[in-house]
Order: structure tokens, then C-alpha cells, then sequence
């Protein structure tokens, strides 16, 4: 028995060296319910991936490389003139064109209701009052009328995230088609039954049927496929499907993802689906979109690009097998340069280095239903790892004015 005391020790030991300082372990059981994403911490600066941002195109000039091209549809002028509105006091202007992905919005999908980790894990619900429809949630929740089937149950939360704007970074307000100019809640699940019912979801989307027959799940397969090549991007005509993520249908908060990764990537793609149905999401993709975003029924999923911030960083900067240790220093020695040395471990442990990949194809964000075993698999974190936060990256084509109220 004391054998296996000790083996356990050690290879409790040697796990939580694998563990490096960034991977948010909670330390209370408060975090363990509602963690904190640190949004506005050392995260704003280390943990957004501003490399998303290119290409830029200036007057249709391609200003910077980056891993993702121009979208499809999107404008390609090179002057652009937005005629204003005198009755909103927005004079006509005259300018160059601007196309960019910019940082727009906030998802996170998290297993419990009312908990929201990019407000500081702030837990606004009251378990002993909630149905219990709204309990726990995260993969492999089993309800009984469903029998044992390996489910998903997420919540989620959508923010309003204009961080060029409250950084001051890039504050023209023809490409500011919003408005917003702080981090806002703008919607959550909570407030949507139907998302926490796919029967009364089904009554809402009726044209659910049209999308389980095997002609519409092959097109699912090809919009993976086309979302996880080398330059590839998602397919907008199969609107129905998320890529590898799976279906948008049911819009609700079931699904059947086979990981953490991607069961809280379909639930944001869902969020985004839904919002998007109600004209929430618009448009900011093309020549007639340059002077305000228009409505987009229908989600455009290639005007997005996602990056998981929480609860481990796609913008992480260190790389694959560094595990660096402090080194020592000679204090009877002092003018000898320090020498690195191992840590010392238990009898019977193995030091094991921490991996860390950005993305198997390059950069530190994604396509929309972009496989998950190129960017999310190992994104994970003890306690923390059923709750997730992306940003979405959206591409915004505008008119910088030179002359009128864009200059």
C-alpha cells in the first residue's frame, strides 16, 4: 500500500508540474462555480491575439499579411462616399476605403446560469431558485428523458466588445457601425426558454426538418472541410451547419459535441445564429455596407473570425515544449553567471514539458467550425475547463473620410 501511496503521489506530483503559471487554476470553490476569465487583466494585452487584425487594406491596397486573406463578397473600391443623414446631424464624406478584422464582440459558453467570467466570474443566480433545467450544465450532462446520452448543456452570454475604441486605437465612426464605445451585455440565454427547450425550439424554427436528412448533413462535411484547410474558409450558403463544430440546428443549448472545445463552439456559433435570425448581427461585409452595417438575416459565418481567450489563450506566447525554470544563483559565487536546474521532484516522477500550440495551420485565432483538433484540443485547464470566452473578430469594410463628418 505504501507503494502505491507513493506512486500516486508522484504522479499526482508530476501533473501538476505540467501545469504552467497561465493556466488559471482556481484556488477557491467560488472560481471552481464561476470562474474569472481576467478579461481586463494582463489577458487585454498578452491574451488578444492582434495578429487577427490583418490583412488591412487601405484604398485597396493590402497593407499588412496575415493568415486569413479578404473574405469573399467583401469591397474592393478603392475611393468610397457615404451621402450622411442632415436629420442625424452626419454630414456627406468623401474618403478611402478601409477593410480590417476588428474586435467586435465577446461569446462564452458557460455551464452554469448566470455566471458570467468576463465580469470578474460576478455569479448572479441563486441555484435553489432555479428550475432545474437551469442547473449545471457542460458535456456529458445526461437529462433522463434523453436516457444516457453523451450531451451537452451550455449557457451563454453575448458582449458588445469595441476594445479599438476604448483603447483609442482606431476610432473612426463610419467604421464604428454600432455605436458602442464600452463593454455592454447585450444578450444571454437566460432570457431566451426556448433555448433550454428543444420542443419549444422547434416551434420557433420549424425549418428544423429541412436540415436532418443526409444531403444536408453531407454539406455540414464540406463546410468542415473548407473551414479547416491552409487559406480555406467557411462555406456562408451552408447557413445550417458550424463547420466541424456540427449543426445550428436545434437552436438551443443541446448539443452533441464529442469534446469541451467544440461542444462550446457550437453553442456560440448557435448564439450567433439566433442573433442574427432577430437582426441583431449585421452585416459589414461589402461595397454597400461601407457607410453602416445592413441586415443580415442570415449569418455570414466568413465575416468571423474566433480566438479563445479563456480559459487558456490562443495568443499564448510560448512555445511548443518550453517549460522554462529560474535559474540559481551562486550566492558564494556571485559574479558566475546563474545556471538553470532542474526542479526537484518526487521519487518515481518524470518532469514532463508543457506543449503549447497556437495553431496547427498558423496564427492564434480560427475560422468559424474550423476543426478543433488544429487550435482547441488542449485549450483546457483544471476546474476551469468546461467554461470558455472567445472573441469574435469581425470583418469590417468602411469609409475613412478625408473630407465630411468621417474625417
Amino acid at each position: 500500500m505504501n507503494g502505491l501511496r507513493r506512486a500516486g503521489l508522484a504522479l499526482l506530483a508530476s501533473a501538476m508540474m505540467a501545469i504552467p503559471a497561465y493556466g488559471n487554476v482556481p484556488t477557491t470553490a467560488r472560481e471552481f462555480q464561476c470562474p474569472n476569465a481576467n478579461i481586463f487583466g494582463s489577458t487585454l494585452i498578452s491574451g488578444l491575439c492582434w495578429s487577427c487584425m490583418f490583412p488591412v487594406y487601405l484604398a485597396g491596397v493590402r497593407m499588412f499579411d496575415g493568415r486569413f486573406g479578404r473574405p469573399s463578397g467583401a469591397n474592393t473600391n478603392r475611393a468610397c462616399f457615404c451621402s450622411g443623414d442632415f436629420s442625424a446631424g452626419q454630414m456627406p464624406t468623401i474618403g478611402f476605403s478601409v477593410g480590417m478584422y476588428v474586435p467586435s464582440r465577446i461569446v462564452e459558453s458557460v455551464r452554469k446560469p448566470w455566471c458570467f467570467p468576463t465580469l470578474f466570474g460576478a455569479d448572479m443566480g441563486d441555484a435553489n431558485l432555479m428550475d432545474s433545467s437551469l442547473n449545471f450544465g457542460g458535456r456529458g450532462r445526461n437529462p433522463s428523458e434523453r436516457g444516457m446520452q453523451d450531451l451537452s448543456l451550455y449557457t451563454w452570454h453575448f458582449y458588445a466588445f469595441p476594445i479599438m475604441q476604448m483603447l483609442d486605437l482606431f476610432d473612426l465612426p463610419q467604421c464604428n457601425t454600432d455605436n458602442y464605445y464600452s463593454l455592454d451585455i447585450m444578450f444571454m440565454s437566460e432570457a431566451f426558454p426556448n433555448w433550454y427547450d428543444e420542443e419549444l425550439a422547434f416551434l420557433i424554427h420549424p425549418e428544423a426538418l429541412l436540415f436532418g436528412n443526409p444531403i444536408a448533413l453531407a454539406a455540414q462535411v464540406a463546410d468542415c472541410g473548407a473551414a479547416s484547410v491552409p487559406g480555406g474558409g467557411p462555406l456562408d450558403s451552408v447557413f445550417w451547419s458550424a463547420g466541424c463544430f456540427g449543426s445550428n440546428y436545434p437552436v438551443a443549448g443541446y448539443s452533441k459535441g464529442t469534446s469541451y472545445a467544440q461542444a462550446s463552439s457550437v453553442v456560440a456559433t448557435r448564439a450567433m445564429y439566433l442573433l442574427s435570425r432577430l437582426g441583431v448581427l449585421r452585416r459589414t461585409i461589402g461595397s454597400d455596407a461601407m457607410c453602416g452595417g445592413r441586415r443580415m438575416p442570415v449569418l455570414r459565418k466568413s465575416q468571423y473570425r474566433m480566438q479563445q481567450i479563456f480559459p487558456v489563450a490562443e495568443s499564448s506566447n510560448v512555445e511548443p515544449g518550453s517549460n522554462p525554470v529560474p535559474p540559481e544563483i551562486d550566492l558564494a559565487n556571485p559574479g558566475e553567471p546563474p545556471t538553470a536546474s532542474e526542479p526537484e521532484l518526487p521519487p518515481g516522477a518524470t518532469s514532463v514539458q508543457e506543449i503549447n500550440v497556437r495553431n496547427v495551420l498558423g496564427g492564434c485565432c480560427h475560422n468559424v467550425g474550423e476543426n478543433t483538433l488544429l487550435w482547441g484540443e488542449w485549450r483546457q485547464r483544471p476546474g476551469t475547463g468546461e467554461d470558455f470566452v472567445y472573441v469574435l473578430w469581425r470583418w469590417t469594410d468602411c469609409c475613412a473620410g478625408i473630407f465630411g463628418s468621417g474625417g
